[in-house]
This record gives C-alpha cells, structure tokens and sequence, in this order.
C-alpha cells in the first residue's frame, strides 16, 4: 500500500526503558541508544493512499494523525513499537485494525499548516510547529538515524501472536524544527509523562513510502529479553506555559541549528 506523509513533526523524549518494558509484550525487548529508551510523538498529515497499480481510495487520500511510539528489537532486529494512533477517518480505522493490526482509536484530530507554520489540535495533543533549516539526511550512527531510520514495525494479534510489517520509503529528509507544545497527554494511559520540552525535534516536509503485508515474526529464541543497566535520565528542561506563538527569531532558529551541527 502507498501512502504520503506530510507536514510531520517527530518530537523525541528519553524515558526510562523500564516504564517501557512494563507495557510490552515479553518477547519484545526495549531497545535503547546509549542508555536510554525514548518515545516519540509524530504529528502529519496522510496523503494518496492505494493500493499498488490501483487509483487512490475515495476517503482515504487525505487526513491527519498523530502517533505515540518507541523503539525495540525482537531477536536484535530493530523495529518501531506504536502504543497509540489516533486519527478522525473512521475508514482508514476500519482498513488499518484488520489489515496492518495497528491500534488505532478515533480522536477529533484538526492539522493546518499556514505558511511555515503547522498546527495539530486535538484533546490529547496541542502543538504548533515549524522547520527551521534545510532538510538532510541523518549521519550515520547518530541519535537521528536511530530514531528514524527503521524500516519496520512490530505489533502482535488479539492472541498476543506477533507479526513484522516491512516499511520502503528513501531516507528521511529531516530538517530542524520548533515546537511550541500546548498540551501533550499521550503518554499518561502508559505510565509515563512527557514533561518539558522534546529533546529532538524534526520537521518533514514529504515523504513517499510503501507498506507491505504484515508477517507473522519466526522466533529464534523465546529467552526473556534483559534489560542493562540505565544512565541517569537527562534533567527535563523547563518549558513554557500558555498558548504562546511560536518563537522564530534569528537568535532562536540560530540556537536550535548549532544544537544539529555535527
């Protein structure tokens, strides 16, 4: 199936990998980049979705979402675990639960970019966002490349039986955003607040991808995963409160660029 992503937003929190572990199924291990785990919310907008060789789907070509994830790895291979998909296409939900068995919940969802500016409103997450750079692709071996460039995602049936969903899309063309976060409650049903601000934020303009069927996930090993040793958690950065613009001065977009300099 092809689908488009737009105007997306992904916005990254470290998290301890033990609050993550406690909500996934046993034989998925939290996977973790120097120590720590992280959850991501993703902000975008779906675009021309069909099946390959086929006309786009009346309904299903244009709509908003945001997604809560993590990362993890089933017998080392690394994957994106989706603990929530909220979207407002009850069509798109009808097709994604049987097809991709991903846990979508309907959420009146309202996504609108004006300008440079996309605003995301719904009751569980409230944000405005903007990039604020040229788009590159992630060095290799970065935090960047770790977070994004994965190219599956795990999931698993009402039986608890869990399958691989291989996804094809060239490297993501991220470029440095700002985010003015009004609200952010997608975490709370987890056990895990995402207070302050994200350490990393990203801004993607478009990118193509194809999904393919999900597969049913061969173990090789049904050992219990191990989680190692944590590093202390980086201290959350205060945040500002309120419905406040965003800030794009030359001094601010000039802070959050060198923060991307390698």
């Amino acid at each position: 199936m092809h689908h488009s992503w737009r105007q997306l937003l992904f916005a990254h929190w470290p998290v301890p990998a033990q609050a993550l572990q406690r909500v996934l199924p046993h034989a998925v291990l939290v996977d973790t980049f120097e120590g720590h785990a992280y959850l991501s919310v993703v902000s975008f907008r779906i675009h021309d979705v069909h099946l390959r060789g086929w006309p786009p789907v009346p309904g299903l070509t244009d709509f908003p979402e945001v997604n809560l994830r993590t990362y993890v790895k089933i017998d080392g291979e690394p994957g994106v675990w989706f603990l929530s998909l909220r979207c407002p296409n009850r069509l798109a939900m009808a097709v994604a639960r049987p097809w991709f068995l991903l846990p979508y919940e309907h959420a009146n969802l309202w996504l609108e970019t004006a300008g440079e500016v996309t605003t995301c409103l719904s009751s569980i997450f409230q944000a405005e966002y903007c990039p604020i750079g040229p788009p590159a692709f992630a060095q290799p071996d970065s935090l960047d490349a770790w977070l994004t460039e994965r190219y599956c995602y795990f999931t698993r049936d009402s039986r608890g039986a869990l399958y691989r969903c291989q996804i094809d899309h060239q490297p993501w063309p991220l470029q440095p955003a700002i985010v003015n976060i009004i609200s952010n409650t997608l975490g709370k049903r987890f056990g895990v607040q995402l207070e302050g601000p994200p350490l990393r934020m990203q801004y993607v303009e478009k990118l193509d991808a194809l999904i393919w069927p999900i597969r049913p996930v061969r173990r090789r090993s049904a050992a219990a995963p191990q989680l190692a040793p944590l590093a202390p958690a980086a201290p959350p950065v205060p945040r500002q409160s309120g419905r406040a613009s965003l800030a794009l001065d030359d001094r601010r977009r000039q802070q959050v660029a060198r923060s991307y300099a390698p």
